[in-house]
């Protein structure tokens, strides 16, 4: 996971990223926001609000960090960055060391247990990364409820070491129509980690 951060911290430096108005024509094949920044799919029936105070991830930055994240899984998941399967949804920041994307990719799951399993292939990456660089690392695995939908949950937390800062990793993995819906939330500081979080909880599905 470290490698993902390093790779997502220089794409967010050479792009530049800054705080972007919400335009509609940004994401016309992948979803849309509506006036007041709320992030809408249909095909999830998703719905998530841009927590204020946060900036948007333009496409670009955004795609840059979940090809990063996919390069990682793609063995896992035999993942295609290229096509339909496996699409960018939504990204935010408060800056470059806390940050939080979704995407989806078909799962072809016929169940909540097959996704699980599914789920859980894609953190060992994240899991190897972590136990590699830090070996003291607490990791939580559980299940929460968003929306009316349940997630399961890889938490991974680190105490502040030297000059290296405490820090938190979570992952999301939610079973829609056929989708896994994946999100990450990375951070360093747990004010911006809170509103993230917040975004996620405060996040519906319609037809519930």
């Amino acid at each position: 996971m470290k490698k993902v951060a390093c790779i997502f911290l220089i794409c967010l430096a050479v792009a530049g990223c800054t705080s972007k108005p919400f335009d509609d024509s940004l994401y016309t094949e992948e979803g849309r926001f509506s006036t007041h920044g709320t992030y809408q799919s249909q095909e999830l029936g998703w719905e998530i609000s841009v927590p204020e105070g946060l900036s948007l991830m333009s496409v670009v930055d955004a795609r840059k960090a979940f090809n990063s994240m996919a390069g990682l899984m793609k063995e896992d998941l035999n993942m295609d960055v290229n096509n339909d399967s496996s699409v960018f949804r939504v990204g935010f920041f408060c800056d470059s060391l806390n940050y939080f994307f979704a995407y989806t990719y078909y799962s072809g799951a016929p169940d909540d247990a097959t996704f699980l399993k599914q789920s859980s292939d894609i953190d060992s990456t994240m899991n190897g990364w972590i136990h590699d660089q830090f070996p003291e690392a607490k990791i939580y695995e559980g299940t929460e409820q968003f929306g009316g939908r349940t997630f399961y949950v890889k938490r991974f937390t680190k105490t502040k070491q030297g000059n290296s800062p405490a820090q938190t990793n979570e992952t999301y993995h939610c079973l829609i129509n056929g989708f896994g819906l994946s999100i990450m939330i990375y951070s360093t500081n747990a004010e911006c980690r809170n509103k993230m979080y917040e975004a996620l909880k405060n996040s519906t599905f319609i037809n519930q």
